[in-house]
């Protein structure tokens, strides 16, 4: 490995290192240690996920921004998790002259608004504490909220920071997006009996699809997010010509995002619609 920093021309990920310590140099005036570049080239080296011990004092900063620089040219997107959401912001401050030196965006999720949260992800690199990670997840992928945009797990990679802190000190961290209400199960008899006689098939609908996991999940998502279907659209046009013309509202509909492929609005609030 010492030879390999001292000779980098085959390797790529060295030389972009040497490019990142001499930024180092130039904005904080200080260089990349000898053991700090083994450190990244060790991580981003590493044919799979790797497991490394920094002590406190031995730059981790540096390490992890490094690390993070050099896989943000390998996947669309790096999440750092931190032991702390004062740590994300810290870092991102302290090392956005770095990043931006590399052409790169930093941004963090620690902040309540949710169109902050939205464009903090458009960045190629985001810090933020496990639990900002989980709430924004779980509001992507269950609740629709499209906080995550465009970024995909598949394509991005991980960098924990003090793993040990989130394994062990948090290792039964949960995150609640929403509470039960005390005595509720008692109602469960009451509301199963009223599910039935809403839900129950009728002379045109079967049993299996009345009661089938895929409806129960279209009428729940409905009413949480609001919903409009083709066969709407098409009980909406009065006029031959109107019911000819459904594919290309429901297409246009879809282009300007106010639905989704499945009908769900993407839009909060009437102005959303007016800016569509």
């Amino acid at each position: 490995m010492a030879a390999l920093l001292k000779n980098p021309s085959g390797n790529g990920s060295v030389k972009h290192l040497m490019k990142i310590d001499a930024a180092i140099k130039n904005i904080f005036g200080v260089n990349l240690r000898e053991t700090q570049k083994m450190a990244i080239i060790y991580a981003v080296e590493s044919g799979k996920n790797f497991l490394s011990q920094v002590n406190t004092g031995e730059g981790k900063s540096y390490i992890v921004a490094s690390i993070a620089i050099i896989r943000a040219q390998q996947f669309k997107s790096v999440d750092i998790i931190t032991s702390s959401s004062v740590l994300a912001q810290r870092d991102v401050k302290d090392m956005r002259p770095l990043y931006e030196a590399m052409h790169l965006n930093v941004a963090h999720n620690c902040t309540e608004g949710l169109e902050d949260r939205k464009q903090a992800y458009k960045a190629n690199v985001v810090y933020g504490e496990i639990g900002r990670f989980q709430r924004d997840h779980l509001l992507h992928d269950f609740y629709r909220k499209n906080i995550l945009g465009d970024r995909e797990r598949q394509s991005s990679c991980v960098i924990v920071d003090e793993v040990d802190n989130m394994l062990l000190d948090n290792g039964n961290n949960m995150l609640y997006l929403s509470h039960s209400v005390p005595g509720l199960e008692l109602l469960e008899p009451l509301f199963v009996h009223i599910q039935r006689i809403i839900c129950s098939p009728t002379a045109s609908r079967r049993k299996e699809e009345a009661f089938s996991t895929d409806s129960i999940e279209v009428h729940i998502l409905s009413d949480l997010l609001g919903r409009i279907s083709k066969e709407d659209l098409d009980l909406l046009a009065l006029t031959s010509i109107a019911k000819q013309n459904c594919a290309n509202v429901w297409d246009k509909l879809m282009n300007m995002e106010i639905i989704d492929s499945g009908g769900y609005l993407k839009i909060q609030t009437d102005e959303d619609f007016f800016e569509a």
